[in-house]
């Protein structure tokens, strides 16, 4: 019975864990997201860096301003 009551508990604990991180957002977290723009930088995607589908990365620039 006590294997089952830890087992439980992980997988409710799991379950309340995935949900926040998509159902609450802190008041905070809208200040600091940012929306990429060419006035920002530059999104360089799906660079290929070996011979497989997963074996690409994505490259953030920021803008040049002097």
């Amino acid at each position: 019975m006590f294997v089952f009551i830890c087992i439980l508990t992980f997988i409710v604990s799991f379950g309340v864990g995935i949900a926040s991180k998509f159902v609450i957002r802190p008041s905070w977290a809208k200040k600091y997201s940012v929306q990429m723009t060419d006035e920002i930088g530059k999104v360089y995607k799906d660079i290929s860096y070996g011979d497989g589908d997963a074996n690409k990365f994505e490259s953030k620039n920021p803008c040049q301003r002097w």
